[in-house]
């Protein structure tokens, strides 16, 4: 279902409220938050909260159409972080995570005050590269590793959960905590996953390791 069809079918009453934060160098920042004199975007804390981990400081806006959400979008990305590397001049240097919130009543609740909150959350990963071949050095090397690092952490909490494991490793870093919810901490969960994946043979590796990490996210 498209965001578009999602408040075409919103009932009477209902109300949405959308956010959208980066995690760069595993801190979570908010994108639709005005930036500091000095350009840092706000810092956001995470508290666990439930089956997952929240991020209660994080500025959440008034959507009332797929329009809405399409121009929140779009500011919150030109405020994203990212650097230019020797395989992509505009490189992503953070996961970034849409999420739209909605306020319904409930139906089987007696009382008036009984709402649901479904969420429809997008998230955008960062890809990961290897050093030599970006041609990264400093702050931009620095910003790879972190990417490398939260995309190991998010494979090992995929396995865990597409194996059963008993406990899973949400707690490995802050992309993982922030997806903790929407990966498996709630029975009504769906997770789709889109890959990127390329056929040229230098990016075979990247490209193997993007594969396999679809197939074990099909087991959840």
């Amino acid at each position: 279902m498209s965001v578009e069809q999602i408040f075409e079918r919103l009932p009477p009453g209902a109300a949405a409220r959308a956010s959208f934060v980066q995690i760069y160098e595993d801190a979570v920042h908010d994108l639709l938050a005005p930036a500091a004199a000095d350009g840092e975007l706000p810092r956001l804390h995470l508290k666990r909260d439930g089956a997952g981990w929240g991020l209660p400081a994080a500025r959440r806006e008034l959507v009332e159409s797929a329009a809405d959400v399409t121009a929140l979008l779009a500011r919150g990305a030109a405020a994203r972080a990212t650097s230019s590397t020797r395989l992509n001049e505009h490189s992503s240097r953070s996961h970034a995570v849409l999420s739209v919130e909605l306020r319904l009543a409930d139906p089987k609740s007696e009382g008036a005050s009984g709402q649901l909150r479904p969420k429809l959350t997008f998230v955008d990963l960062a890809g990961s590269e290897r050093t030599k071949r970006a041609g990264t050095e400093g702050k931009v090397q620095h910003e790879g590793i972190q990417i490398n690092l939260s995309l190991f952490h998010l494979n090992h909490v995929i396995h865990a959960l597409g194996s059963r494991a008993a406990h899973v490793p949400y707690n490995g870093s802050s992309l993982t905590k922030v997806l903790a919810d929407r990966l498996g901490g709630a029975a009504q969960t769906r997770t789709l996953m889109l890959a990127c994946a390329s056929p040229a043979e230098p990016n075979a590796l990247e490209t193997l390791s993007t594969l396999y990490t679809v197939s074990r996210a099909r087991t959840i």
